[in-house]
């Protein structure tokens, strides 16, 4: 059962299933669904092979039901949705009517002209279908509704089963008498049951005796009576017509059957005669591509068993793309997967718009968490309508952590999905930030039961593939002329073979799918019918001006009036907004029936509904569309279309980009740069920041010197998506040119905006490690602040002033300028200022290895934090007390880390949640407790791999190597400590290189691989001089020596070893190694073996160091690990002792 529908009360039960009233909870809407119940090898929609398998039977089946799901006409109930359920049994819904009866059983008593209207429509709704390949097999009354005058048939196609007699087949009061004689259903058998239904709209009754014993007798011989009809004899003529015995003496269609009709009545009714050409056109089976459709039918296959990848399919327009994809989708949805699907647009729109129908599909199948239903709703405005229940905003972070938290939220639903699922993602060449949520669903998809195909032009956008390093690329190329041959007879039969087509197809075409369509279809229409073809003289060219020919081809197929509406509709955009269309309409005082319209579009393959949107058929049509609308004319459809949104959607931030861009083509640069401003912070808001900086820079570009106050405003937002993005030339430029508006605006009497652009240049130098101009900036913000007296401006530029002394190692003058902002902040009552400064003075005596003031500092920076509410803020300040106290007080520290990451779980921060947890493997790790370390290292591992931290990635490698090595795991500490290594070196961070070249020679070193654990050594000593990192030094000297006096190079293990003595005496040197008691043992172990008296000094040292260290763990078990399964720990103890007997 799909978790897209509640379902309510029965409506109907059948041979086939039930029909219930059901709430589809991504529309909000009431639709009628039916649940299969029947085997899927009884279903029969059209004629299909009695050999073929089950697989191959859902594979049809589902065909079909798209078929129907593309079926659109004002009198058929449309098929809106459909699927497989767990078990493999089908589903559909349809639209559902709430006032609708019987076409036989009227509510008020019709006239004559009534009643002809509606067998009128109803010969219609069977014209369409037949000409789609449709019969409907089962009409009957209940299955012919009246809604508001208008007949709706439902169930069509999925009425029949096999191996069911004739009698199961509906009602037999409505079944042809070939049925019963055991003949194959036809158009004429469902012409028959249309004229049983038609006599009993005129007459009130039955044409035969249904109470009679003889009533089969009376179906297979006898002529109905017409003295109970009051109609004209005209149409009793019809009635007998379609009620002939023989289907030879009936019309010969359904359209023949309507054109007589019309003929009795006067009226005329628009032939949709290229339906029938169409059906022939879009079931054509699929063509070629057999390696691509290996290729991803097999990884369809290891996606169902967990193990899933990520797809790109390249290829031009029209070259095939979409009906690849459709072949997949149709083979997940037999599969019982979970199928997603969305489309970027060449619109700039909704931020993230790719992801906002695929977040909508997937939330009803989890229950999602507060936190994650509030990050989600950001994007995903109606998602509180959605999920049934209230949203409460998100708790603030910053705009890192806020859009990591984002993209984490979009991953977690995947993540929390209980089935295997195929994501399809069309046209991304036209995606901006929507890929950075792909970026991070591609990294995770090997480990998922996800298969992610995406689609797009290659010739657009070439290198994508670069952004997705973990992606297999395909690359669709044109048809060869064997493959177009194969399609040309797929579409036309044996004329689709012949020299002469298929030297026009590859003439007209080049292998392009879609002209080639569109030739066959040109072709026809010349013709008068697909089969006609191959008598026809074939034309020299038929597309001189390729997409524009099609399109006034298929625009030529409607009527006047249809075509008066489409280009608004294009301007509008490819998907349809029918609220917006019905606005338009209304606006433009066009006078059209939109269901009718939108019916007429469809039959003219101008448009198609997917996925239950309607839209362009394709993006060539829309193009077309566009280019022939002359200049004038297209202001004047933006001016209506941008009018109706203004309507429609007052005030709504998510329009202002369309609005914008509308607004540019009327020519209005006041309405455009209104417009761009809101659209440029809204995409700002959203950390879609490629689409921020469109629409910053077209209103920055809109607004002049003498709007000083507005140019601030977006330039102050500019620079903060160029430091978020680390665009640093044009960061700066814009800081520039904000210190000259600022200059303007305190003339005017703003002076607050100088020292606030003064800042933002501090910030800058800070970010790119220009301390001493980050120090002049903030003191000159300072000054500014003090002229232009704002106390909270010059405690936020003491802050800045204080961090940036801090990076320079000034600890004095940075912690009194800390103080002198704190007291500041209190004063202006700034809190979140004073909270900061605190924090950084506990940073500064931290340092300063002042723990005590610094553990106080951090105390009231938490209880500052708590009081506002700063979750972030209290977080990182539980983080560094959890450092601090870790080192003297292990549970009070572990204490700190378990409270920290249960706020980070609570506000979504993940990289925090990464530290934490990085942090815990670290000192379990130094406890000795391997396993726990372990697993917090392999949570941290995933969670930096998901949020793409690669610095966190090295250290959880380095970490998990080392657990892996104490728990007897050296071939895997091996690999991991080899993939620490490429990573850190890929990323340029030299100082954690340093420790990983150190700790991979210590592996190495276990493993007696002692020539490749030197040579490793030796280049960490040499980085870690120069990067004058002492203690890594000395623990690396250390561990030469000692391999250098096992192995005779006495020289070389003295040279080292005096080095070795010179650091071990720095207290510095000690606290900073990572692995102190090795130190202390591997240079007490060269002293011993050349009989040094300084051993027994070292080794006193170390035992007392050793026991200091172990009475600050305050839990027995954990402090017992410390001591004994620590190898180094546990051999100084012994050693001492051995020294030591008493």
């Amino acid at each position: 059962m799909s978790s897209r529908y509640i379902l309510h009360n029965v409506l109907g039960r059948g041979g086939m299933g039930v029909v219930y009233e059901s709430t589809d909870r991504l529309t909000g809407e009431t639709v009628a669904y039916k649940q299969v119940t029947v085997s899927t090898n009884q279903l029969r929609v059209t004629p299909r092979p009695l050999s073929e398998t089950i697989m191959e039977l859902r594979l049809a089946l589902a065909n079909e039901f798209r078929i129907l799901a593309s079926l659109r006409h004002p009198n058929i109930i449309s098929v809106l949705d459909y699927g497989f359920d767990q078990m493999g049994q089908p589903f559909y819904t349809m639209a559902y009517l709430q006032d609708a009866h019987p076409i036989t059983e009227p509510i008020e008593t019709p006239s004559t002209d009534e009643r002809i209207e509606l067998l009128r429509q109803l010969l219609q709704a069977m014209v369409y279908l037949h000409h789609r390949g449709i019969l409907h097999r089962d009409l009957k009354p209940a299955n012919v509704l009246v809604e508001n005058g208008r007949v709706r048939v439902l169930d069509f196609g999925l009425a029949v089963l096999k191996g069911q007699d004739a009698g199961s087949v509906g009602s037999w009061s409505y079944v042809a008498p070939e049925i019963v004689y055991g003949k194959p259903a036809s158009e004429l058998s469902d012409l028959y049951a249309v004229g049983v239904m038609a006599y009993e709209l005129f007459a009130g009754r039955h044409p035969f005796d249904v109470e009679s014993p003889f009533f089969m007798e009376q179906i297979l011989s006898e002529p109905p009576s017409f003295e109970h009809v009051e109609a004209p004899a005209e149409i009793n003529e019809f009635l007998a017509q379609l009620l002939a015995k023989e289907p030879a003496d009936r019309f010969a269609s359904a359209g023949i059957a309507l054109q007589t009709l019309n003929n009795i009545t006067g009226q005329y009714a628009l032939a949709e005669d290229e339906a029938v050409r169409d059906s022939f056109l879009q079931s054509a089976a699929f063509i070629g591509r057999k390696e691509e459709m290996e290729q991803l039918t097999a990884a369809l296959e290891r996606a169902r068993h967990g193990n899933g990848s990520f797809w790109l399919l390249g290829g031009e327009s029209g070259v095939g793309k979409t009906r690849l994809l459709n072949e997949i989708r149709t083979r997940a949805l037999v599969e019982g997967g979970l199928v997603t699907y969305s489309q970027s647009s060449e619109d700039k729109g909704l931020p993230y718009q790719l992801w906002h129908r695929v977040i909508q599909r997937l939330a009803l199948h989890v229950d999602l968490d507060e936190l994650s239903a509030s990050v989600l709703q950001t994007i995903v405005p109606n998602l509180e309508l959605l999920i049934g229940k209230p949203i409460s905003p998100p708790p603030s972070l910053d705009t890192e952590a806020a859009q990591q938290r984002l993209i984490s939220a979009v991953s977690d639903l995947f993540l929390h999905q209980q089935g295997w699922l195929l994501l399809i993602l069309e046209d991304l060449q036209w995606a901006d930030e929507s890929l950075e949520i792909l970026e991070q669903l591609g990294r995770l998809a090997s480990s998922l039961p996800l298969l992610i195909v995406g689609s797009y032009r290659n010739d657009d956008r070439p290198d994508l593939p670069e952004r997705f390093p973990d992606a297999h690329t395909i690359l669709l190329d044109r048809f060869n002329s064997q493959e177009t041959a194969e399609l040309s007879e797929a579409m036309l039969g044996t004329a689709g073979s012949q020299e002469n087509v298929l030297d026009l197809l590859q003439r007209e075409t080049e292998g392009n799918a879609f002209f080639i369509v569109e030739v066959v279809r040109a072709l026809a229409e010349q013709a008068g019918r697909l089969s006609a073809i191959g008598q026809m003289a074939l034309p020299r060219r038929l597309f001189p001006q390729r997409i524009a020919s099609i399109v006034q081809q298929r625009l030529a197929r409607l009527p006047a009036h249809a075509t008066e509406l489409l280009p608004a509709v294009a301007i509008a955009g490819r998907d349809l907004d029918l609220a917006l269309i019905d606005a338009i309409t209304r606006a433009a005082e066009i006078k059209i029936n939109l269901e009718s319209w939108l019916s007429q579009c469809a039959s003219a393959a101008v448009l198609e509904i997917s996925d239950g949107t309607w839209r362009f058929a394709h993006d060539k049509i829309r193009e077309g569309v566009l280019e022939s609308i002359s200049d004038d004319a297209k202001v004047a459809w933006h001016l209506k279309v941008a009018t109706a949104i203004e309507q429609l959607y007052p005030d709504n931030p998510a329009y202002a980009a369309r609005l914008a861009d509308h607004w540019q083509v009327i020519g209005d640069p006041e309405k455009e740069k209104q417009y761009a401003r809101n659209a440029g912070h809204y995409a700002v808001q959203q950390f879609a920041h490629e689409n921020g900086l469109y629409y910053l820079n077209r209103a920055i570009g809109l607004t002049g010197d003498d709007e000083p106050a507005l140019l601030y405003e977006l330039l102050l937002a500019r620079e903060g998506v160029y430091h978020l993005r680390g665009e640093r030339d044009e960061q700066m430029a814009d800081l520039i040119r904000l210190g000259k508006v600022a200059d303007l605006l305190a003339k005017d009497g703003s002076p607050n905006h100088l020292p606030e652009s003064a800042l933002r240049l501090a910030n800058f130098a800070e970010t790119t490690g220009d301390y001493d101009s980050a120090a002049a900036a903030a003191l000159e913000a300072h000054r500014l602040a003090v002229e232009g007296g704002s106390e909270e401006l010059q405690a936020a530029s003491q802050l800045t002033l204080g961090q940036a002394y801090l990076r320079q190692g000034n600890f004095p003058e940075a912690k009194q300028v800390l103080q002198q902002g704190m007291a500041g902040a209190r004063s202006s009552r700034s809190t979140k200022i004073e909270a900061d400064c605190y924090r950084f003075l506990g940073v500064a005596a931290s340092e300063q290895r002042q723990f005590d003031q610094c553990t106080a500092y951090y105390r009231q920076a938490l209880r500052l934090y708590r009081i506002i509410n700063d979750k972030q803020g209290e977080s990182a300040v539980l983080n560094n007390l959890g450092i601090i106290k870790v080192q003297d007080h292990v549970a009070e520290g572990l204490v700190y880390w378990k409270q920290a990451s249960t706020i980070f779980q609570e506000i979504g921060d993940r990289l925090g949640m990464a530290r934490v947890l990085t942090n815990l493997s670290n000192i379990y790790t130094d406890l000795g407790e391997y396993e726990t370390a372990m697993n917090y290292g392999q949570q941290a591992l995933q969670l930096s791999r998901e949020i793409n931290v690669p610095i966190g990635v090295c250290f959880n490698l380095l970490n998990l190597s080392l657990t892996q090595l104490h728990l007897g795991e050296h071939r895997r500490a091996d690999q991991l400590s080899s993939q620490a290594l490429k990573n850190v070196r890929a990323i340029g961070v030299r100082p954690l290189e340093a420790s990983v070249l150190r700790d991979r020679g210590y592996i190495l070193r276990q493993q007696n691989r002692f020539a490749e654990a030197d040579r490793y050594w030796q280049e960490a000593l040499a980085l870690s001089r120069e990067l004058e990192m002492g203690s890594i030094a000395a623990e690396v000297q250390a561990e030469i020596a000692f391999l250098a006096q096992e192995e005779g190079k006495l020289e070389k293990a003295g040279v080292a070893l005096a080095e070795v003595m010179k650091a071990i005496d720095d207290p510095a040197i000690i606290d900073a190694a990572a692995r102190p008691f090795r130190l202390y043992l591997v240079t007490i172990g060269l002293l011993r073996q050349q009989n040094d008296a300084r051993a027994s000094h070292l080794l006193q040292t170390a035992y007392e160091g050793l026991m200091a260290k172990a009475a600050q763990i305050s839990n027995e078990a954990l402090r017992h690990s410390f001591l004994t399964r620590v190898a180094a720990h546990r051999a100084i103890i012994q050693l001492y002792q051995t020294n030591n007997p008493q």
